[in-house]
């Protein structure tokens, strides 16, 4: 699985145009000809570009990652959690990522250093294990 992954740069040289322009394709937003549109996107489809998600996060200061930590994930009542925070981050272009600490404080504690060096903007923890003097400082 060793696939390329194209640039904004590879597909602009491909298309003969400016990576501002394949920028400006790829977030529908800006004055393009309909012609250069169709273009471009053509290129961007041949070519199976996705956009880097980390680059844009460095651009826009969003990641669209939220945290949820759940000490058990096979619990029907954890499970739902899960679900409707899923359904309602879904709504607005953002994505969680899940945290299953099976009871362990060492997985709890692990969770939480993740997400906040994925930068995730939000957490929702359910029944957390920690004692509050260790979970409060982790939440900063």
């Amino acid at each position: 699985m060793n696939k390329r992954k194209f640039t904004l740069a590879d597909v602009a040289s491909e298309a003969g145009v400016s990576v501002m322009t394949v920028s400006r394709v790829v977030n529908n937003k800006g004055e393009i000809s309909d012609e250069t549109r169709r273009q471009v996107q053509s290129i961007i489809d041949r070519m199976n570009y996705r956009p880097n998600r980390v680059a844009r996060s460095l651009v826009t200061q969003r990641t669209h990652i939220i945290g949820v930590v759940v000490p058990d994930i096979t619990n029907p009542y954890f499970a739902n959690i899960v679900r409707g925070v899923e359904d309602e981050a879904w709504k607005y272009g953002d994505n969680i990522i899940l945290n299953n600490t099976v009871e362990q404080h060492q997985r709890e504690t692990s969770a939480l250093q993740l997400l906040e060096e994925t930068e995730a903007e939000a957490l929702v923890m359910c029944s957390p294990r920690l004692p509050d003097e260790e979970l409060h400082p982790l939440l900063q």
